[in-house]
């Protein structure tokens, strides 16, 4: 083979990973439009680790979108289903969890507030 002919068949795959990566990484950066979405999406990702890093990005989006009971679903899953272990989605599956009580407190205190205002 000529050498040019090596180096575009080179060029060719070395800008197909890239687009693959782009695209994966693309991915990983646009939250899905439910929890169900992101968890159906993540099953044709055939490789553990790469599943595991989807889904805590999907957790961080929707914790980040103050989607706080899509956040705990989702580290729930990655802990229940795919890494018991895994240290990240513990972080997010906590952090979720406060921010839930704290939504939680407050309107059981502007609740309690209405009824003394009522009485």
């Amino acid at each position: 083979m000529k050498p040019s002919l090596i180096l575009r068949i080179a060029a060719c795959f070395g800008a197909i990973l890239f687009l693959s990566a782009c695209s994966q990484r693309q991915a990983y950066m646009t939250k899905a439009a439910s929890v169900d979405e992101a968890i159906e999406s993540s099953q044709v990702i055939p490789s553990v680790s790469e599943k595991t890093n989807y889904l805590l990005s999907q957790a961080r989006l929707f914790y980040q979108s103050k989607d706080y009971e899509g956040a705990l679903v989702l580290s729930g899953y990655i802990l229940e289903k795919i890494d018991k272990d895994s240290l990240q989605a513990r972080r997010i599956f906590e952090k979720a969890q406060q921010e839930l009580l704290k939504s939680a407190h407050k309107k059981l205190n502007e609740a309690m507030r209405e009824l003394q205002r009522l009485r």
